[in-house]
């Protein structure tokens, strides 16, 4: 409105047209505020992500880290399989020796077999939580894109 249109207007059509303009600005402080309380649960929940997150890292390093230990102790069965083996192939003619050799190599087979499962337990483990790490992470894309956004 120009000041030429205001000039015309009377006590009673200024003090409408000031009401109007005070409903609009309170709507607008109240909406105002609401934007505010909506970024402010965003970034609450995405803190509570980010720490959801770290958290699941750090199982993934236990993980990886028992993984490794259980690795270290298949290769060292392993070493002592090969051991085992050249013995037997060393002792030849000897039953004895043979047969013990033979109960020594069953063992660590059994023990083998037993080892097997978990490692492959870990690894699924490793997987799942390999596919939740990149679900959170879409999450956290997608909330800050949400935030960006409002910004």
């Amino acid at each position: 409105m120009t000041d030429r249109e205001l000039q015309k207007l009377n006590r009673r059509e200024l003090l409408e047209l000031f009401r109007a303009q005070a409903r609009s600005c309170e709507a607008a402080k109240k909406r105002l505020e609401e934007l505010e309380q909506e970024n402010q649960t965003l970034k609450e929940s995405l803190t509570r992500i980010g720490k959801t997150m770290k958290e699941q890292r750090e199982r993934e390093e236990a993980v990886d880290a028992a993984l490794a230990e259980k690795t270290a102790v298949l290769a060292e069965k392993d070493a002592a399989l090969q051991r085992l083996e050249r013995e037997l192939a060393e002792a030849g003619s000897e039953q004895a020796d043979k047969g013990r050799l033979e109960e020594q190599v069953n063992l660590l087979f059994e023990r083998f077999r037993q080892i097997k499962p978990v490692l492959q337990e870990k690894d699924r483990q490793l997987r799942a939580s390999e596919e939740r790490i990149a679900e959170q992470e879409r999450t956290i894309r997608s909330l800050r894109e949400r935030l960006r956004g409002r910004g």
